[in-house]
């Protein structure tokens, strides 16, 4: 699958979510992401290798799924074909990876509130980010396609739906959580 993603920070947080709300009701989720590589080849290469436990927060109802980011196919947003599978023992799957060889890099709690809806004809997912250890609101507007060919036009509607949520296209960034969480990390030792 390819993700087609924005990630934008949010500099009129209550207006965004106002705005948000019309679309659609949300669930609060909670992810426990770790992120895994070996010898910084997944790194070099621009991939993501995570496992994530999701608590929803709504529910109590815990999921786990390792999940590949492979190489992105739009550079301007840094967009990626994504392969994710259910792992019923997140922490088995931990093991497996470091008998593999991969070490773990990062580890943080993610907060999102997420919204599900139809927009222009394409099912849409709008995650309203936050973190601990960041000060910064985020909004990660995506949706799915099965071809790298069928990506311009869903572009198309992701940086719509952003207009409409008032979200400038200068507040988008490629700047990736686990740097900033890294940057912040090391500012408080």
């Amino acid at each position: 699958m390819f993700e087609v993603e924005l990630t934008a920070e949010v500099n009129n947080p209550v207006e965004v979510y106002k705005k948000l709300q019309e679309f659609s009701d949300f669930q609060r989720l909670k992810y426990f992401d770790r992120y895994f590589d070996k010898e910084n080849d997944l790194e070099h290469k621009e991939q993501e290798l995570r496992v994530r436990i999701k608590e929803n927060q709504n529910t109590g109802e815990l999921k786990s799924v390792l999940t590949l980011k492979d190489s992105p196919f739009d550079k301007k947003t840094r967009s990626k074909p994504e392969y994710e599978t259910v792992v019923e023992e997140p922490e088995q799957a931990v093991v497996l990876l470091d008998k593999l060889g991969f070490r773990q890099k990062i580890s943080y709690n993610k907060y999102c509130d997420f919204f599900a809806f139809r927009y222009s004809g394409r099912d849409i997912e709008v995650s309203y980010v936050t973190f601990d250890e960041i000060p910064e609101t985020f909004i990660e507007i995506e949706t799915l396609v099965n071809e790298e060919s069928q990506t311009p036009e869903a572009f198309k509607v992701v940086y719509e739906l952003l207009e409409k949520l008032n979200v400038p296209q200068a507040d988008l960034t490629t700047l990736m959580y686990q740097t900033r969480i890294h940057t912040a990390r090391k500012g408080n030792l």
